[in-house]
């Protein structure tokens, strides 16, 4: 075997095997809290891509050419319909973050493109060691200084007073 084609299927299991974590972590909804390794990772399969370019033919370029064009003009499109929807974006700053057991709650003061400011707990279970997470749930709230927060979707309830976790099932024992 040349030493070239030794060389391109390694890149094309690297590039694969990283090509899915991100595929997985998107397939399962979890997300690395790291954006280090979130770049990296990404970094990794675009360069693994780039070496697998680099090694195409002429009637192969000609092919990703064709298919460059085409997806220019859905990009077109796809940049005025992101035009379109930015009044639907909203300004978000965190006010305050806290990890009890392991999960992650956050208070964001959040606006709009109309109306007041306004306040949303979001809560994340965190895994493999607060590498990765899940968004649980969010609730908005008025006030911001009691020590309960109600999650009523996912049946769970914060005291951040006593820095506890309650759930539907621990009060029904």
């Amino acid at each position: 075997m040349h030493v070239t084609t030794i060389m391109r299927k390694k890149v094309i299991i690297m590039t694969l095997s990283f090509l899915a974590i991100k595929v997985i972590l998107l397939g399962i909804d979890y997300s690395f809290t790291n954006n280090i390794l979130n770049k990296g990772i990404s970094l990794l399969i675009a360069i693994g891509i780039i070496y697998l370019f680099s090694t195409l033919n002429i009637w192969t370029w000609l092919k990703i050419a064709v298919g460059v064009i085409l997806l220019g003009g859905v990009g077109y499109l796809g940049f005025w319909l992101f035009v379109l929807s930015a009044m639907a974006s909203e300004e978000v700053r965190v006010i305050e973050k806290s990890k009890i057991q392991n999960y992650e709650i956050r208070l964001t003061s959040r606006l709009g493109f109309a109306g007041p400011t306004y306040y949303r707990y979001d809560i994340d279970k965190l895994a493999l060691f607060g590498i990765i997470y899940k968004d649980i749930d969010q609730v908005t709230v008025n006030e911001i200084d009691n020590c309960r927060i109600d999650f009523p979707r996912s049946e769970i309830s914060i005291d951040k007073c006593e820095k506890k976790i309650i759930t539907h099932a621990n009060i029904m024992q």
